[in-house]
């Protein structure tokens, strides 16, 4: 019973990370997942986690009683000059007044029942923080306001960017994204189009609408021009408008989860682009309009069916990470030696048979996971200066990697189920040096 509230605990606050930005962590759950399994129940049946859920709901409503009440006795012993108002997760069904908070700073207000956001909610000249998430809003009216330059209302019930929003000048970033599947708040925004008066907001560098319905044409794009950080994952797009390349200032992109399987021309033109994510799609080709991006530092094609990577992959000279993991690439080109910026190469869960040995060559590589491949070999990566974390796990490599095993600086060592494990006296080697070595560096071997 432990494990699988555990396993309830673990899941739903987390559901929704693979679909935002690229980083190790993502990569190190994906991992665990795949290697981990044996610490969760082999089988859960749908009325065991239903009868979970449902405890779990109980145990937060509870919670949440007592955090109301709590609340509601003390509010009015609040401080007029308190900077920061916390309301969130209390199940309230009306906002109260707080016009009398003339030096609110922060206002948290998500994860209640408000259906409506009173005016006077924006009231305070030192605003700069919203957070509106998980109320059945459907609407919002906003006065005039030049102070706020965040507001979040992630899962909401909306179906359009509200009208006022315009009204605040000095708006930077807007989160307005759903979820894709079970998660705390309950209700979900369904946001169809981009409105006009985005292009008018001069401050605008960030939004956020993933998991929405968004149909991204032509005008679209125009009226996304001055936004610096756009995530549209998960919102079911099949292709980009050709006039994609008018984002002349977007500097990260978030197209995962969606049904993209090739690229505009005009998406070469993206010259600020430094972070794409076209995490979960259906690529089969690498598509070469990313090739053209010179300025790009990082690139995940995590979850498609690329069988090739070109060799024009040697044009982006600033790539630092690169995300390959779970395709069906084969062979590692030339012309990646020339990669000098490269920091993190995941590419794992794949169908390589050899890492080449100018693997060495790049001496700026920290991360190399390759794990779950057909590896036979692995060239002697001691002396990667900047090498610190390396994953060979689940491949059929007949020796052992003495010399890395050994690195000064390394951290992480995968190694299980490879062929030179079979080696009883090897293996008892091994294990010696794991332990000697625990307090510096974690290896695993099964």
């Amino acid at each position: 019973m432990k494990n699988f509230l555990l396993f309830i605990f673990l899941i739903i606050p987390t559901i929704h990370i693979f679909a935002q930005e690229p980083n190790s962590f993502k990569d190190k759950v994906i991992r665990l997942d795949s290697t981990k399994q044996e610490k969760f129940p082999a089988k859960i049946h749908a009325n065991q986690v239903d009868s979970l859920l449902l405890v779990w709901q109980k145990e937060e409503e509870k919670k949440r009683t007592i955090a109301r009440e709590e609340f509601l006795a003390n509010y009015d012993q609040l401080p007029d000059s308190l900077p920061i108002l916390r309301m969130n997760n209390l199940d309230l069904n009306e906002m109260p007044d707080i016009s009398r908070f003339s030096q609110l700073k922060e206002l948290h207000a998500d994860g209640n029942k408000f259906t409506k956001i009173p005016k006077s909610a924006f009231s305070s000249d030192s605003l700069r923080f919203v957070n509106l998430s998980g109320n059945p809003i459907k609407r919002l009216k906003i006065p005039r306001n030049n102070t706020v330059v965040s507001i979040k209302m992630e899962a909401c019930k909306l179906n359009r960017i509200p009208f006022s929003i315009r009204k605040m000048k000095n708006l930077k970033r807007i989160y307005l994204n759903s979820f894709s599947t079970a998660h705390v708040f309950q209700a979900n925004n369904s946001i169809k189009r981009i409105p006009r008066f985005l292009k008018r907001m001069d401050s605008l560098t960030e939004i956020n609408l993933n998991y929405n319905q968004i149909k991204l044409n032509k005008f679209a794009v125009k009226r996304l021009q001055n936004i610096k950080l756009i995530l549209l994952a998960g919102n079911g797009l099949e292709s980009l408008p050709e006039n994609i390349g008018q984002l002349i200032n977007v500097r990260r992109l978030n197209l995962s989860k969606n049904k993209l399987s090739e690229l505009p021309s005009s998406f070469s033109k993206l010259d600020s682009l430094k972070s794409v994510i076209f995490y979960e799609n259906q690529f089969q080709h690498f598509p070469l309009e990313v090739t053209q991006l010179e300025s790009l530092k990082d690139l995940d094609f995590y979850y498609n069916s690329i069988d090739e990577i070109p060799i024009e992959i040697a044009n982006l000279q600033n790539l630092e990470r690169l995300y390959l993991s779970f395709n069906n690439i084969k062979v590692l080109p030339d012309t990646m030696r020339t990669l000098k910026k490269l920091k993190r190469l995941y590419i794992h869960h794949n169908g390589l048979i050899i890492i080449p040995n100018w693997i060495t060559e790049i001496d700026s590589l920290e991360v190399l996971d390759v794990g779950y491949n057909k590896l036979i070999n692995f060239p002697d990566v001691s002396e990667m200066p900047n090498l610190y974390e390396v994953d060979i796990q689940d491949n059929t490599i007949g020796k052992i990697p003495w010399k890395l095993a050994k690195k000064g600086n390394l951290k992480l060592l995968l190694l299980k189920n490879n062929l030179f494990l079979e080696d009883e006296i090897k293996l008892s080697e091994l294990k010696s040096l794991q332990k000697k070595r625990e307090k510096e560096c974690v290896i695993i071997i099964d």
